[in-house]
């Protein structure tokens, strides 16, 4: 008796391939470099947001919202627009201390956008949290592109 098999070869290289991914509907993924330019609990961005910035002016106008709460506010973070641009994830109003937002990847997709990956972190079970209001951020740079940019949440 032969039975019909479906062939599961041809999925499973698929996966296997680098630079393809269920998520990513098999298009080509290529990691991208970046480095964090700041990463808080405390910023002045009251409001959930996410954020690419290319040019200095919006990166200064971007800074002074997210220090102004500071006095005095801290000098921005240099960033050569001509060879970077910034991307941030603003979680908005937490409940406490213990909330965190972590950038956790960024890539090409098939070379026609930029995505970002990012996790919100809350409090552990059982953990000791301290009770004041939180507004985490985590800004990072990253070589500049034409791309558009989408943000995802990741669990």
């Amino acid at each position: 008796m032969v039975k019909n098999i479906t062939p599961v070869f041809p999925l499973l290289v698929a996966l296997m391939v680098p630079g393809c991914s269920p998520e990513s509907g098999g298009a080509s993924v290529q990691p991208l470099a970046f480095e964090t330019v700041e990463k808080s609990n405390q910023s002045g961005i009251m409001d959930a947001r996410q954020a690419v910035v290319k040019d200095a002016p919006a990166w200064l106008s971007l800074w002074e919202e997210h220090t102004g709460h500071v006095t005095p506010p801290p000098e921005p973070p240099l960033v050569d627009f001509s060879k970077h641009m910034v991307l941030g994830v603003f979680l908005g109003q937490r409940p406490n201390l213990c909330y965190q937002v972590i950038i956790e990847a960024v890539e090409s997709i098939a070379r026609n956008k930029i995505l970002v990956k990012y996790r919100e972190t809350g409090p552990l079970p059982g953990s000791s949290c301290a009770q004041a209001i939180a507004y985490p951020v985590h800004l990072v740079t990253i070589d500049r592109s034409s791309l558009p940019v989408e943000f995802r949440v990741v669990n």
